[in-house]
């Protein structure tokens, strides 16, 4: 009556193949290869490093300082009421409606600058 190693194989195999599981791996490697691409074409493309900087000033810190925590706290707090009885949640919603157009808005201020040079010529 004990498990054969067939058996134990064969249910590791399913185990492995679950498409739930299967599909995280690749939204996974995807995303990540993603990164890695954009990565390598801001190192290939891009003449100085005050066109990252402004990117990641623009769109990383606003990111940071009120879109992410104001998605964490509405994740937290999905099963409460919108009304003023919760007002973090009303002001969570309130972050995200001004933060992602400025991020957008610093985005585009960026990209205004994207061929200058990291020096400007005097005179």
């Amino acid at each position: 009556g004990g498990v054969t190693e067939e058996e134990e194989i064969e249910v590791d195999t399913e185990v492995a193949i679950d498409p739930s599981v299967m599909a995280a791996r690749w939204a996974f490697g995807v995303f990540t290869l993603m990164f890695v691409g954009a990565a390598l074409a801001a190192a290939i493309f891009l003449q100085n490093i005050v066109t990252v900087y402004s990117f990641g000033g623009a769109f990383v810190s606003v990111s940071l300082a009120f879109i992410l925590p104001a998605v964490m706290y509405l994740k937290i707090a999905q099963h409460e009421p919108l009304s003023l009885r919760h007002p973090f949640k009303v002001l969570s919603y309130f972050f995200l409606v001004i933060a992602v157009p400025l991020a957008l808005l610093g985005v585009l201020r960026a990209s205004v600058n994207f061929d200058a040079p990291s020096c400007p010529s005097a005179g």
